[in-house]
């Protein structure tokens, strides 16, 4: 009786070393994917989440001068996350315009370009969105603007080299496709936007939707 009760013994401490011994591996295991993907995981859970959309299909009407005027059209830039996001921007990667028989050719680029913040001349050229900064407060970003009497809308980028595909003629009409990232979020998933225009314009925003389209491509 009493060599079955050691016999128990032995192997109850066996057990328990066992225990804690795969114990201590799973924590080394979980430490080492940590210092390895500690950052890609907390991103997921607790990092910013950014999603780009038109804020206004129709514009908006900005007085320039006492006798000239222009319309901007611009996109929100929300955070749906739970931490800041640093340094956001926005970049237009592809240009593609609409030929003769309707289908849109890639136009050549030598690298993305940067939009434009809104008041950027005032608050820099990079944003810091707060966690849940949606809705009405989500920050603002230059897409395009045309003038009055212009015969070009123009993408609004900091770097516009005289190569850059980002404007529209008579007619024309042209693809993009933009993705937001800052130094603590990258996406996969670009936005997609449609733009066209006849030349026409009009201070009436309702009336110069009709002539000016900005639209989402829906893509997948």
């Amino acid at each position: 009786m009493q060599n079955d009760s050691l016999t128990q013994s032995y192997l109850l401490a066996q057990w328990i070393t066992a225990i804690f011994t795969l114990i201590m591996a799973l924590g080394t295991i979980m430490v080492a994917i940590l210092a390895v993907f500690g950052e890609q995981i907390r991103a997921r859970f607790v990092g910013p989440k950014l999603t780009i959309s038109l804020n206004n299909i129709q514009g908006e009407l900005v007085r320039l001068e006492p006798n000239k005027q222009a319309i901007y059209y611009h996109l929100k830039i929300e955070n749906h996350g739970r931490s800041v996001a640093r340094n956001v921007r926005i970049l237009c990667y592809q240009v593609s315009k609409r030929r003769p028989d309707g289908s849109f050719d890639l136009e050549k680029m030598t690298a993305p370009e940067q939009l434009t913040w809104r008041w950027s001349h005032l608050y820099g050229t990079l944003r810091n969105i707060p966690q849940h900064h949606v809705g009405e407060l989500g920050a603002i970003c230059d897409l395009g603007y045309v003038h009055e009497g212009s015969d070009r809308f123009e993408l609004s980028v900091y770097a516009k080299t005289e190569s850059f595909p980002g404007h529209l003629m008579t007619n024309e009409a042209m693809r993009l496709k933009l993705t937001v990232s800052a130094d603590n979020f990258e996406t996969k998933d670009s936005y997609d936007l449609e733009i066209s225009w006849d030349e026409r314009w009009t201070a009436d925003l309702n009336e110069m939707q009709k002539h000016l389209v900005v639209k989402p491509i829906q893509t997948g």
